[in-house]
């Protein structure tokens, strides 16, 4: 055994200390993406919101990874306390009979058995029996401690007990009649992925009431009766589980032997040889140590081997696996953010073409008000010279408004922006919860793993948008100011002479030609006006859009670019793990 230990083990720990550096550069990986993307140009909103998500899914990776580095660190630790002796554990449920049996085993005095009301053991301990490292588990499901009730309770005392499954060779599960525990077929399940090899002890619950022969009694009734509550019935039970378990074939391979533990420990306890030995008989240990004493005769190197090789292997092939799941459900994430950007990208357009439409039709709408006036303005006044004609003008202009209803059609325009992306960021907002929580379905499902993108985005509602509130509420759109009069004294200046003319013969000719002059010039006058009011707002929502376009590609495309440059350092970890897995075969 100790020669085979020194032959595998110098590779596995040099295998499992090279596959928990590549996890601990993976760690270091993510805080460098999160801190490289914060340091890019983004404006402070957008840095806050991105920051919020890439804290909060970085927080959660490391977590998973931190426990698979912490299993591979203590799996080689657990490996070498073991590395001189074969390596057995005893597992049971509280009140299941195991402390009973290793006290029976071990020599340990009454004091050492718990009463099954809470966890007597509280943590595993070793024991050297007969040249084997024997190890005490918790019993699973006991319930201690200050304010910790029967489920916390059975957590603790699982991860305790599987704290011993990189060391040990073979475990011995001690089971009573009441096998259906769902916390024992999970560490069933656990063994098996593991490869350990294992034994179920059934621990009869028949007391001792009357003493050896009303005992015996009770027994050869128990053995000899047929039915659910018969030993039959019983492993019958422990098997219909194991199979749920593990496989119909592979629970036919797992030995399950009657024994009553308080027998044994009741013969340890005789002070006459022969009732001890009486007290044994019945308790049936000496056959359950000839089985695991053939089993390990035949199967230690083989056991040992698994130990060495093809549990840490079967470990970092889980890792990977985790890995896998972690880069699928990144990948998945990224591509809902990538979606949601594109397809608000268009939206977007969209949104601001409408608005230009609107504005164009509007600006329209005035200077058409604008050229009636003009029409009935030139009818009136054609006579005028053109000083008073100018100063008319400018008083109609002034009366019609337009400097007021170029400032109505400003703030229209930003209460009906504001309202739109604000609808926009809603739906955003609702679309990409919905996409990331169908995404998160799908690995918890696939991959039974739940990163908490979903509950990222919903404690940080306003993810990716709230850069987009300053832009919504403070639309300054301001058009270079019209100022309806700087074009008057050009157009109006050649009007005197015309208007000497007017008096001749042929009045009413000449009348109708300076007052269709006039109304030409005043709506010629009008129309780059009309051209330059209608390019400013142009203008001015092209920006606003290119803005709010950009402000949407930080934000998703950000979180985007994250997302993916975890996944890249989960391909870069996955491919290091293969390859130290090649090297334990």
């Amino acid at each position: 055994m100790r020669q085979l230990t020194a032959e595998l083990m110098p590779q596995t720990q040099a295998t499992l200390e090279s596959a928990a550096q590549s996890l601990q550069s993976l760690q270091d990986s993510f805080a460098g993406i999160t801190s490289d993307l914060l340091a890019s140009d983004l404006p402070k909103d957008s840095q806050e919101q991105l920051e919020a998500l890439l804290t909060t899914v970085q927080e959660r990776l490391e977590r998973i990874v931190q426990r698979d580095l912490d299993g591979l660190r203590n799996d080689l630790l657990a490996k070498q306390r073991s590395l001189k002796q074969f390596c057995m554990a005893v597992i049971g449920r509280t009140m299941a009979g195991k402390s009973t049996l290793i006290a029976s085993l071990t020599g340990r005095d009454q004091g050492a058995i718990g009463n099954g009301q809470q966890g007597f053991t509280r943590y595993n301990r070793a024991y050297n029996f007969h040249g084997i490292r024997l190890i005490d588990t918790p019993g699973i499901g006991a319930a201690g401690g200050q304010g910790e009730n029967f489920e916390q309770a059975a957590l603790r005392d699982t991860e305790v007990a599987r704290a011993i499954f990189p060391e040990t060779d073979l475990v011995c599960f001690v089971i009573d009649s009441d096998s259906n525990v769902p916390c024992t077929r999970e560490l069933m399940q656990q063994l098996h992925r593991r490869g350990k090899a294992f034994l179920v002890l059934l621990n009869v619950k028949v007391g001792l009431q009357g003493g050896i022969d009303r005992l015996r009694s009770r027994l050869d009734a128990k053995f000899a009766k047929q039915g659910e509550q018969s030993i039959s019935g019983n492993i019958a039970a422990i098997r219909r589980d194991l199979a749920q378990a593990i496989g119909e074939e592979e629970a036919a391979r797992v030995p399950i032997l009657p024994i009553h533990a308080k027998a044994a420990f009741k013969a340890t306890q005789a002070e006459d040889p022969i009732e001890a030995e009486a007290w044994r008989e019945l308790s049936r240990l000496d056959q359950v140590l000839e089985h695991i004493d053939g089993l390990i005769t035949r199967q230690a190197p083989e056991l040992r081997r698994r130990t060495l090789r093809a549990n840490p292997r079967q470990e970092l092939e889980r890792i990977v696996h985790d890995l896998a799941a972690l880069e699928a459900s990144l990948a998945n994430q990224a591509r809902v953010f990538q979606e949601t950007q594109d397809s608000t990208a268009k939206q977007v357009q969209e949104i601001f073409a409408d608005l230009k439409r609107e504005v164009r039709n509007r600006i329209q709408a005035i200077f058409q008000a604008l050229d009636v006036r003009a029409t009935s303005f030139s009818a009136d006044n054609y006579r005028r010279n053109g000083k008073e004609i100018e100063r008319r003008w400018k008083a109609e202009l002034e009366r019609f408004g337009l400097t007021s209803q170029v400032d109505d059609l400003t703030a229209w325009l930003k209460e009906e922006l504001a309202m739109r992306l604000d609808a926009l960021q809603n739906d955003i907002r609702d679309r990409l919860l919905f996409q990331v929580g169908a995404a998160t379905l799908h690995s918890r499902l696939e991959f039974d793993l739940d990163i908490g993108f979903e509950e990222a985005l919903r404690s940080n509602v306003k993810l990716g948008f709230k850069i987009l509130s300053g832009v919504f509420a403070v639309f300054m759109f301001v058009p270079s100011p019209i100022q309806p009069f700087a074009w008057l004294g050009s157009l109006l200046a050649g009007f005197a002479p015309m208007l000497m003319d007017w008096l001749i013969p042929g009045g009413d000719q000449r009348r109708r030609e300076a007052q269709r002059a006039l109304k030409d010039k005043l709506l010629e006058s009008l129309q780059n006006p009309r051209a330059n009011m209608a390019q400013q707002f142009d203008e001015a929502i092209s920006n606003q859009r290119d803005q709010v376009a950009a402000a949407i590609a930080q934000a998703l495309g950000g979180s985007s670019a994250a997302l993916l440059a975890f996944r890249e350092q989960l391909l870069i970890t996955q491919a290091e793990l293969l390859q130290s897995i090649t090297s334990l075969d």
